[in-house]
């Protein structure tokens, strides 16, 4: 199955027909999965989206052409409608974005903070290091990386720091904030590949 980052890929269940149609999108890391009948969303954000998908696979679910095919919905099924937040999520799962560079701190604002609180993010091999958030600066671990903090940061609705600017969020004269020593030596450690 070719799952193209940001698109609606319905699932049917081949066992169980009374079980609902599922709304799968791939995104860099992460998956959104929905239920086709109350528009539920049923993904762990923690969960790679190949893994969620081999689950969905193994428990009996096909892709819609497979499903046609064997005759198991009619060839006149039509998705259900998507949720307007749903589609929203799946444009940001699926918006192509640069691959950030080793040791560079991007900045992010989140609209709906009021105090316009930078937060960095920093790709280092295969961690992150998050600056300045409300829980201090920290490098991830247990098997979460720089792509799926970097996700995680367009699915909190975080917009990066030109797009800030050009959305009013901040002036464009904004600077980033001094880094501390301990910060400094993270982003040495990123740039260096050895993370």
């Amino acid at each position: 199955m070719d799952l193209v980052p940001g698109k609606f890929h319905w699932l049917i269940d081949a066992t169980d027909q009374k079980r609902p149609p599922l709304g799968f999108v791939r995104g860099i890391w992460w998956a959104l999965v929905v239920d086709g009948t109350d528009g539920s969303r049923m993904s762990d954000h923690r969960e790679r989206w190949d893994d969620r998908l081999a689950v969905l696979l193994k428990t009996g679910y096909v892709d819609e052409a497979e499903a046609r095919k064997r005759r198991i919905v009619p060839q006149t099924w039509t998705p259900p409608p998507i949720a307007a937040a749903d589609a929203a999520t799946a444009r940001i799962l699926g918006t192509p974005r640069e691959q950030p560079v080793r040791g560079r701190v991007y900045w992010f604002f989140n609209p709906a903070d009021d105090t316009r609180r930078p937060v960095g993010l920093v790709r280092g091999k295969s961690a992150a290091f998050v600056v300045n958030s409300p829980t201090g600066s920290y490098l991830t671990g247990h098997g979460e990386g720089w792509a799926s903090k970097w996700e995680e940061f367009f699915l909190a609705g975080f917009v990066e720091e030109a797009q800030a600017m050009k959305d009013g969020l901040v002036p464009s004269s904004w600077t980033p904030p001094a880094l501390s020593p301990n910060s400094l030596d993270a982003l040495r450690l990123l740039g260096s590949g050895r993370f």
